[in-house]
């Protein structure tokens, strides 16, 4: 199902315009679904760089702090 812009109704995806109100539909946009998106993979990737950082750093730390005793 498709929403009319203007009026608000629901149509059929068949169909190239709204029949309450005669408007054409224009094509929807995916800019705000496509940058959520996006932000929320590059904050996924971010978020495990820094946890493989702090287990990687954690084992030289506990090594270092191993060596002073």
């Amino acid at each position: 199902m498709k929403t009319c812009p203007n009026c608000g109704n629901s149509y059929d995806d068949q169909l190239d315009s709204c029949p309450y109100c005669q408007s054409d539909a224009p094509p929807p946009s995916k800019a705000g679904r496509v940058g959520r998106a996006l932000g929320k993979a590059l904050f996924i990737t971010v978020v495990l760089i820094i946890i493989v950082a702090v287990v990687l750093l954690s084992d030289s730390i506990i090594a270092w702090i191993g060596q002073l005793f």
